[in-house]
């Protein structure tokens, strides 16, 4: 069972092909009969550790600019589409919606700046 922090715990199962396990057999018997008790702990330190460093990439759509093809096709370096902002922008790992946030800087960076979490069901939580 893993937890991430403000998560739910969920479980998952680790699959490993026999062919691999059969060179080391002898000493993974060994170990669960000796050791498990005191390297679970460590073990599970160490999966959390790995887990929770594994780098994201975030993305947040600024806006959703729209043209015809004929002005697409048209266009050229220097031509602008105007677009409004939404008041939040809608922040995403992976596809999925986790925050809703605002456009800012940081220094000479563009930045966001997390407002809310996003709810399971999509909707904003207060």
């Amino acid at each position: 069972m893993v937890q991430m922090p403000q998560q739910d715990p969920v479980s998952f199962d680790i699959v490993y092909p026999l062919q691999t396990l059969k060179p080391i057999s002898s000493q993974l018997r060994s170990r669960v009969q000796n050791e498990f008790a005191h390297d679970d702990r460590t073990w599970k330190d160490r999966l959390q550790n790995a887990v929770l460093s594994i780098p994201l990439t975030l993305s947040a759509e600024l806006g959703k600019p729209k043209t015809s093809l004929g002005k697409l096709i048209k266009t050229k370096e220097g031509d602008v589409f105007p677009m409004s902002t939404p008041e939040n922008i809608l922040v995403k790992v992976a596809g999925q919606s986790i925050y809703y946030a605002d456009i800012g800087k940081v220094g000479p960076n563009a930045a966001i700046s997390m407002k809310q979490r996003v709810s399971k069901s999509g909707e904003k939580n207060g």
